[in-house]
């Protein structure tokens, strides 16, 4: 099993994100036998009682069917993170776009504002909730943490979707400073 992804919210519950597919290709076998070195993973995991057991959020669990990802919601986890806000609010950046829970796990959405399908990379919260994510080659921010919208779409050549992977951080002595790191091939 993969680990790709971890956090643990102010209330110490804590989220497990698994499979991992670096450049946010979708991998696996398919009708012609070809296959990559991508491993899918099994969903969210989530424990609240500080890491001793874990439990699989069913809404989570991608869907398989010999050996094709048919759900690609869940089978590739690049990013997850909690609120500190309301620690109920979790964002899971998967390869077929970003991920939403408003009731600490039990039911997702896609967010509003970000492209279903879009490959997203990175999260990063504000204390004061303002969300910011990384999804394709645009930066997205959310002032609410709910409605996103788009910031700023860099030139193909600076920030492709051939890029493997990109991270978003935020400065811990002034949230209005963030970065964002690319990894090329």
């Amino acid at each position: 099993l993969a680990i790709s992804a971890i956090t643990q919210g102010s209330d110490d519950i804590i989220y497990v994100g698994t499979g991992e597919s670096p450049d946010g290709s979708v991998y696996g076998h398919g009708s012609t036998g070809s296959s990559s070195s991508g491993l899918p993973g099994k969903g969210v995991y989530k424990s609240t009682d500080g890491g001793i057991s874990f439990q699989l959020l069913p809404a989570t669990v991608p869907t398989y069917e010999e050996g094709v990802f048919y759900d690609l919601d869940w089978a590739f986890i690049k990013s997850i993170e909690v609120s500190p806000v309301n620690s109920n609010w979790v964002y899971v950046a998967t390869s077929n776009g970003l991920q939403m829970s408003q009731d600490g796990g039990n039911t997702w959405s896609k967010a509003n504002g970000i492209a279903a399908n879009s490959v997203a990379y990175s999260i990063a919260i504000a204390e004061d909730g303002k969300t910011h994510v990384v999804a394709d080659s645009t930066y997205y921010q959310a002032e609410d943490g709910l409605n996103f919208t788009s910031k700023l779409v860099v030139e193909p050549d600076v920030f492709s979707l051939s890029i493997r992977n990109k991270v978003i951080a935020m400065s811990p002595s002034n949230n209005d400073y963030l970065y964002i790191v690319t990894l090329r091939h």
